[in-house]
């Protein structure tokens, strides 16, 4: 009996494993082509510096021309701009993440320079005069910013990065060896040692600056070419992305306006809040997206900042405001709420639910949908309006 009953446990282990490596190998096999540049600004302690090299890098373009690294100087700290140029599906030079669903925006936005640092590891490590494990740990460290960033302060998306991290360290000597002599037996492994801690602690490094995030989302969507018709181009941001292609019976989907703007900025009433921004004009490379609007509003910052709209800094919130727009009956009123500042990207919805300027309390509970924008404090600058489906 014993020994029966041990044959059925080995069975069924033996078919989950199955399980578990049919879905490795073909995760292995996705490829997707990227159609327009996308760029990452980082910065913090070491990032212009591969782990244990002292080598002060020089700028440096793949010789296939699918990489840019650049290193500069920001306000803030020494910074590095990865620029991901076009290329196509038949590169095989982005795969996705490994182990975690290619679905999810935050991953692919990582995935993409990671696999691109990876992919040139020897090239890079050959120009930069360092080694190739020092190479394929800095871009770890580059997988492990975007993710966070990316991933906007859910529980979730920050152990993914953790996990995705750790997986990288641990096999960054013998990744490609293992793939190609041992199978994806390893990577599994890898996996299991990765979540139990056998590595340290991933640097700190900061997202200062993205753009390009609809070209990852054209991506993930399927598309199987790198030629793409100007029209076919959506402005939204990922969020709204999704929700603007779910649009069902009775709802009204998002037509991009001119500028980035999810929602025509001439149809917004500022009824509430005391502040007249309606004059306010678009800046190039300010951009926000990902709005969600529940218990209380996140966003994040898809290029630029406040600075460029008056702020002294990032962290500097007295001299650009955010405004909030709900939508009822087909009319969008609303108007300012609060202060902002470049490194806040949540804020709560006390002032409006405590009737701030003529603000209705019920004013979000009531709202169909939601749109965001922030200006300068004279009124003349301002970013894209973000929208969010409720």
């Amino acid at each position: 009996m014993e020994t029966a009953a041990a044959i059925e446990i080995g069975r069924k282990v033996v078919k989950v494993a199955d399980k578990v490596l049919k879905y490795l190998k073909e995760d292995n096999s996705h490829s997707y082509g990227l159609d327009e540049e996308v760029s990452v600004l980082l910065s913090g302690k070491d990032v212009a510096w591969p782990a244990s090299s002292a080598v002060s890098l020089a700028d440096y373009t793949t010789q296939d021309g699918s990489l840019t690294i650049a290193f500069c100087e920001t306000s803030l700290d020494v910074a590095v701009r990865l620029v991901a140029h076009p290329f196509p599906v038949s590169s095989n030079l982005w795969n996705g993440p490994d182990i975690i669903s290619d679905t999810k925006f935050r991953a692919m936005a990582a995935s993409l320079f990671h696999d691109l640092i990876w992919e040139h590891a020897s090239e890079l490590a050959k120009a930069w005069g360092v080694s190739k494990t020092d190479v394929l740990g800095w871009g770890d460290g580059v997988l492990y910013a975007v993710w966070m960033w990316a991933s906007e302060d859910t529980l979730l998306g920050r152990i993914e990065a953790r996990v995705a991290w750790s997986v990288c360290e641990f096999s960054k000597g013998w990744y490609h060896t293992a793939k190609k002599w041992l199978g994806l037996h390893t990577i599994a492994l890898a996996t299991l040692l990765a979540a139990a801690g056998c590595v340290g602690t991933p640097p700190d490094w900061q997202v200062v600056e993205f753009t390009g995030t609809n070209a990852i989302i054209r991506a993930m969507g399927g598309e199987q070419t790198v030629e793409a018709e100007p029209e076919t181009i959506s402005t939204t941001a990922p969020s709204q992305e999704k929700e603007a292609s779910g649009a069902g019976a009775g709802e009204t989907s998002v037509t991009p306006a001119a500028h980035g703007d999810a929602v025509d900025f001439s149809s917004l009433e500022w009824a509430y809040g005391g502040f007249k921004g309606g004059g306010a004009k678009p800046v190039n490379g300010v951009e926000i997206g990902s709005l969600k609007v529940s218990g209380n509003l996140t966003y994040k910052w898809v290029a630029g900042g406040c600075e460029k709209l008056g702020a002294t800094s990032r962290e500097d919130a007295g001299h650009t405001i955010c405004a909030l727009f709900v939508r009822n009956g087909g009319r969008w009123k609303g108007g300012k709420f609060d202060w902002i500042s470049t490194s806040r990207t949540s804020r709560d919805l006390k002032n409006i639910k405590s009737g701030y300027n003529g603000w209705p309390r019920d004013a979000v509970d009531k709202a169909e949908a939601f749109a965001f924008v922030i200006v300068s404090e004279d009124g003349k600058k301002r970013s894209n309006v973000a929208y969010a489906q409720k």
